[in-house]
């Protein structure tokens, strides 16, 4: 029954796929950053250009090894929108894929200025992402959205899009949806599956999974439920405890009328790049008090 399942997602999503193959590609890119994007602005900082917010997400997750979760509204106005075949254009701006037009979201380009993994905790990371989403918020297209953290995941939430006649309105995320689910002993996949289902009969609109690591999800029992709960909430408790971290996006995608849900693996935390400080020599008594204080002392970031 699951290989059923599983040729059905794929034979139904194969053009999501395919897009999401293109968009892997990027992030395979993004954490080898092309040397012209990127340059260095002081002793422990570089700033890092990329073209959207999925990509500048990536970058931060590859970078720091914090799960970050995105969620993006649907968009029907024309200026939020682009052609897929204008991202593989030639020199001259024409489009050497044939075949009807398949709009996308249009990126808004970011600007990461970036301290080494070592210098950025919970706190540093939170101002981080939170500026990522007041730089999109901020831009003449896209949608705004809000910030919240859980735990050691962080969150971002669209909170306002643009109707096809371009007037912005409230817009409520697919996640913040209230679900309940029976709790009993699952496989992780079973538990992702079920907050769909959950969503889908709630919103009346199908949502699918798209990329998620399978042998992770399947191989993976717990015992899990919600009870009249946000779904980012309970999705996010199902995804937290393993030994290698998972952190999702979700997107609607026009043509299917669907949500796609994608749940990825986080990179591991680069290392940092500054040498580590050499070790003082041991105090004298006189001063032991005031050493040992100042190794309590709360680092600055």
């Amino acid at each position: 029954m699951r290989a059923n399942n599983c040729r059905y997602e794929f034979a139904y999503i194969g053009r999501a796929v395919a897009r999401c193959a293109i968009a892997s590609i990027s992030v395979c890119l993004l954490l080898h950053i092309d040397a012209r994007a990127t340059e260095s602005i002081g002793a422990d900082t570089e700033s890092i250009h990329v073209g959207s917010l999925p990509e500048a997400v990536d970058v931060l997750g590859a970078r720091y090894g914090y799960a970050i979760t995105l969620e993006t509204p649907p968009y029907v106005y024309s200026g939020d929108l682009q052609d897929e075949r204008a991202l593989r254009s030639d020199s001259t701006g024409t489009s050497k894929i044939a075949g009807p037009t398949l709009l996308a979201a249009k990126g808004v380009p970011v600007t990461l200025r970036l301290r080494p993994s070592a210098h950025v905790d919970k706190v540093g990371i939170l101002s981080l992402v939170k500026d990522l989403a007041q730089t999109e918020s901020s831009a003449d297209h896209g949608a705004h959205f809000r910030v919240e953290q859980d735990g050691d995941v962080f969150h971002i939430i669209p909170t306002e899009v643009r109707d096809a006649k371009c007037n912005w309105a409230a817009y409520t995320p697919l996640f913040d949806t209230r679900i309940s689910i029976p709790t009993k002993e699952r496989s992780l996949l079973e538990t992702v599956e079920a907050v769909c289902s959950a969503l889908e009969t709630a919103n009346h609109i199908p949502v699918r999974l798209l990329v998620y690591p399978l042998n992770t999800l399947h191989y993976t029992n717990s015992t899990a439920g919600a009870n009249d709960e946000v779904a980012r909430t309970a999705l996010t408790r199902t995804l937290t405890g393993l030994d290698r971290k998972l952190t999702w996006r979700v997107f609607y995608d026009i043509p299917m009328n669907s949500y796609l849900l994608s749940i990825i693996f986080v990179s591991p935390r680069t290392p940092s790049a500054i040498p580590p400080q050499p070790v003082p020599a041991a105090p004298s008594s006189s001063a032991s008090a005031s050493s040992n204080s100042a190794s309590h002392a709360t680092p600055k970031h």
